[in-house]
């Protein structure tokens, strides 16, 4: 999923634990004035224009899932594009801001650092200037369930975005699975870089491979998945497999049996000329074939050289009287 977010207001000098946290992720010690240090909110349980909104739960689960993650652009996953990282995550609970769910206002905060280098120099310049305000997160969840029954996604008949007893139906995103990325939106504030959910598991628990699918749609620079998302495509590779190796069986089996059928019904065929056709045929037109020759009309039917002839001289000997 893919969520826009303002930045934070604060653009602040690191201290000495933020310098610890800070070289981490560092190969060699870095030092204050070798780094830019800004905040940015993240994702917050305010409901979105999607009518989804992220549970309490599923926000401390994505605070530890986003430290040290990678900041690019426009959620182009190229190594040229990282930018800045995060080093450390917080919840924030604003106490005297309620949400249209009607809860206190609460939101993921992310401390984050960039080299102050000359690649770097014009978008340090525009984040100080207020330019560079928003950003997108890329994550994913194991479940969403429905606001008013409490039942997960698809399980319910409840619509988001209508209004039930004075209250705006939605689903609530539940359950943190990964975190991928989080983007510098080149176009603020408008619908495209909206949130775009992504949920790693069906109401029955399972990995939905439609949204891992979507992925390989959706990403074609580069594609991430999670490691159960790898595991459910491996899954379903094998099992198109074997259902491939069953196919060309049956197949196989078809085209033996028109081929047995036509040297019956047409014994004047080039059988070899007949193969080629059939093998490049799909199976349920065989199967028609196969269908067509086995239907046994009157006219067709060779009658057995010793069976009884209807036409059989009478044995009265009527025919030799004068």
């Amino acid at each position: 999923m893919k969520k826009e977010k303002r930045f934070d207001d604060a653009v602040f000098s690191p201290i000495e634990s933020d310098m610890e946290k800070i070289n981490c992720f560092s190969l060699k010690p870095l030092k204050e004035e070798d780094v830019f240090v800004f905040s940015v909110i993240l994702c917050d349980n305010e409901i979105d224009r999607d009518y989804e909104r992220f549970s309490a739960d599923c926000l401390h689960g994505l605070k530890e899932l986003f430290k040290g993650v990678t900041g690019i652009f426009d959620h182009n996953m190229r190594a040229e594009n990282q930018t800045a990282r995060i080093f450390d995550t917080e919840i924030v609970t604003d106490s005297d801001r309620t949400t249209a769910a009607g809860e206190p206002y609460t939101y993921l905060k992310a401390h984050c650092y960039m080299l102050r280098s000359e690649k770097n120099k014009n978008l340090i310049a525009e984040i100080e200037a207020g330019i560079k305000r928003e950003v997108s997160i890329s994550c994913s969840v194991k479940r969403a369930v429905c606001s008013v029954c409490g039942k997960e996604t698809g399980a319910c008949s409840h619509s988001p975005g209508s209004e039930i007893e004075g209250k705006v139906c939605h689903r609530i995103l539940c359950d943190a699975a990964d975190a991928y990325e989080w983007s510098f939106v080149a176009v603020p504030a408008q619908k495209g870089a909206r949130v775009t959910k992504q949920y790693t598991k069906t109401q029955r628990g399972e990995i939905s491979l439609t949204e891992v699918l979507k992925k390989l749609d959706i990403d074609k620079d580069e594609l991430r998945l999670s490691s159960a998302e790898a595991l459910q495509l491996k899954s379903y590779i094998e099992n198109l497999k074997s259902l491939a190796d069953d196919g060309e069986h049956y197949k196989s089996a078809l085209v033996k049996k028109a081929l047995s059928l036509s040297a019956l019904k047409l014994p004047k065929m080039d059988t070899a000329v007949f193969k080629e056709v059939l093998l490049k045929m799909p199976a349920r037109d065989i199967e028609k074939i196969v269908k067509g020759f086995s239907e046994d009309e009157p006219d067709s039917v060779f009658a057995p050289q010793l069976s009884s002839d209807s036409c059989a001289k009478s044995s009265d000997n009527s025919g030799f009287r004068i």
